[in-house]
């Protein structure tokens, strides 16, 4: 499991299977990227007074 400030960021079931791991490592890794570039994006788009 992967977690941002509480937020669940990615989950999977381990097996052991290289291929498959190796897969979701992958997957978890952008999926994080993409987790990280919209919260920067949301911080770019307030607007303070």
């Amino acid at each position: 499991m992967i977690s941002i400030d509480n937020n669940v960021v990615y989950e999977f079931l381990a097996r052991p299977d290289q291929e498959y791991i190796e897969s979701m490592v992958q997957s978890s890794v952008y999926q994080t990227y993409q987790y990280l570039r919209q919260l920067e994006n949301q911080l770019k788009s307030f607007t303070q007074y």
